[in-house]
């Protein structure tokens, strides 16, 4: 399995490899990318199963990259990984079918649980026999529905929960 990391702070990039080495090593082909237009090279020649992306980074933001990945891929599972806690970038995570959005500083359990998820349902996906496209569709539904669950309960509980009332109306 390929998995890309793009971020353009390098100190941020190691450690993402040396932590995902750390649990994988036997597991992932790891590529990496210090901004979104060579992250977007590595998409055009690679078949990426699972791409951890930093969303503010130069030459093309990881929103951008994530709509070029999930163009190539369908069942690509994108993490977000970011300092970027703005309720807009959440939601346009949600419509790209974004797996989860993590906030730096981000705990290596948390980090490593979901890249375990993130293999499983991939080798769930494989192994489905000509049933993909459903289990992906039901896949997707259901963690995307998790996910904003998890993203507005925190923006509520932090005192943000104006920004929640006020992309409803």
């Amino acid at each position: 399995m390929n998995l890309l990391i793009a971020d353009d702070e390098n100190l941020e990039l190691k450690v993402l490899e040396k932590t995902i080495k750390k649990f994988f090593l036997n597991e992932l082909d790891i590529f990496m990318a210090s901004n979104g237009k060579q992250a977007a090279g590595i998409v055009e020649n690679t078949d990426i199963n699972i791409a951890l992306l930093d969303i503010e980074m130069p030459g093309m933001n990881g929103i951008e990259l994530a709509k070029l990945i999930r163009e190539k891929n369908h069942d690509c599972i994108i993490i977000f990984i970011t300092a970027y806690d703005r309720f807009e970038y959440a939601i346009e995570a949600m419509h790209i079918k974004a797996f989860d959005y993590l906030l730096k500083p981000w705990k290596e359990e948390k980090l490593t649980g979901l890249i375990s998820e993130a293999i499983s349902s991939i080798k769930e996906i494989s192994s489905d026999d000509g049933k993909s496209e459903n289990w992906t569709k039901q896949d997707w539904f259901h963690n995307n529905s998790v996910y904003y669950d998890r993203h507005t309960n925190s923006l509520i509980l932090s005192g943000r929960h104006q920004d929640v009332v006020a992309s409803i109306d």
